[in-house]
């Protein structure tokens, strides 16, 4: 599958922004230290002749209905999936095709945000075969059906926010905004000479949002990047991190958010808390297995004392990968138990989305004993629907 972040991916392995859930790559060996909260894996459905899947973001409005987003390949190329929660068990939904027949060899959705039940955006990117450039691309939910949001730009997007119906704000290495009928662009800020990519965004009204992601030289120099939307215009903030990387963000007013990554200094999971002034860093559990690489991708919020984070723990050398889940609790991270399905050889979380401190799904991917791909949803409050 194609992505649209690779020129940020930390140290040889693309960044989950690029296309979904981290999946992947991603090796370590052992396991994580127990804990009492304890994710259930569901089932998901797989269509019809599809090689490998993922799962890259989830969006809910209530603990009966989530929009979970993604890809899968087939022989023609990559295809978007879109899976829906009624309470009870997970569904494909029908996607529409783009407007040229013939015209796509790639097309991947990785973010997804629903203002409402019957209102929802998921964004990502295909690549046309007839100019070989990465296009971003929309889809909207009205409560029956996906319609495609045609895009005529370049670019890719990652990730998506909506605080309203009538607005809503995509980031990748492009920003476009949607006033309830039509798409416009922005320019994502950066530092001199620096190429970046968005991968998580939060939007707390139509004229306040926080960005961040990555950003690369042309000597080949990485680092993180924050950006804020006015209303107007983005600027760029300092992180407290800057050499490392971002991937997501939660913010639950102006004066507080959440984001997280990867520290490319100790290998621990990253996080920063903005206070409405400054950003301060705020790390995940101490790696307990020096072998491992630990980061997050994901983060939901429901208060200042209430998040959760996912991601994943990379080998170092040889292994299999394990996902990786913690809770804040307004004062310290603490390690959450991941069930993982039968027969996975390696699983990996990318995004996640919380309804309460105790109520939240996760999307991802694992590979099972024939080494294919296999979509994921990991929760804490939907009841078991195999």
């Amino acid at each position: 599958m194609f992505g649209v972040g690779k020129p940020i991916a930390k140290s040889g392995r693309r960044l989950f922004l690029a296309l979904g859930s981290v999946l992947i790559v991603v090796l370590v060996a052992g396991a994580p230290p127990a804990a009492a909260e304890v994710w259930s894996a569901q089932f998901v459905p797989k269509p019809p002749g599809a090689k490998a899947l993922d799962l890259s973001d989830v969006s809910c409005t209530s603990r009966t209905n989530c929009m979970a987003v993604g890809a899968y390949s087939t022989s023609g190329g990559d295809r978007p999936l879109v899976e829906r929660w009624n309470g009870f068990r997970w569904s494909i939904r029908p996607v529409p095709s783009l407007p040229s027949s013939g015209s796509q060899s790639g097309t991947d959705l990785n973010g997804v945000a629903c203002a409402t039940p019957t209102d929802c955006i998921a964004v990502g990117t295909y690549l046309a075969s007839q100019d070989d450039y990465i296009h971003p691309l929309a889809e909207h939910w009205n409560g029956f059906t996906w319609s495609l949001e045609w895009i005529k730009t370049f670019g890719g997007l990652i990730d998506v926010s909506c605080p309203s119906t009538s607005s809503c704000m995509a980031v990748g290495n492009l920003a476009m905004q949607w006033n309830g009928r039509t798409w416009s662009t922005g320019r994502v800020k950066s530092a001199p000479l620096f190429s970046p990519t968005l991968a998580g965004i939060s939007c707390w009204s139509a004229t306040a949002c926080i960005a961040v992601g990555s950003q690369l030289s042309d000597e080949g120099a990485n680092g993180s990047i924050v950006n804020r939307w006015n209303g107007r215009k983005w600027s760029l903030q300092s992180s407290s991190q800057e050499e490392d990387a971002l991937f997501d963000v939660t913010c639950t007013s102006g004066s507080w958010c959440m984001s997280v990554g990867s520290s490319n200094v100790d290998q621990r999971p990253l996080a920063e808390r903005w206070n409405g002034s400054r950003w301060s860093s705020e790390f995940g559990v101490t790696r307990t297995n020096p072998q491992r690489w630990y980061e997050f991708t994901g983060v939901s919020c429901t208060s200042p004392s209430a998040c959760t984070a996912v991601g994943d723990m990379s080998p170092l050398s040889e292994g299999s990968a394990l996902p990786l889940a913690e809770r804040w609790n307004g004062m310290r991270w603490s390690l959450e138990s991941v069930s993982e399905p039968a027969g996975a050889k390696a699983m990996a979380l990318g995004r996640v989305f919380c309804l309460s401190p105790t109520a939240c799904v996760a999307t991802g991917a694992f590979t099972d004993r024939t080494g294919h791909f296999e979509p994921i949803v990991e929760s804490t409050m939907l009841p078991d629907s195999n």
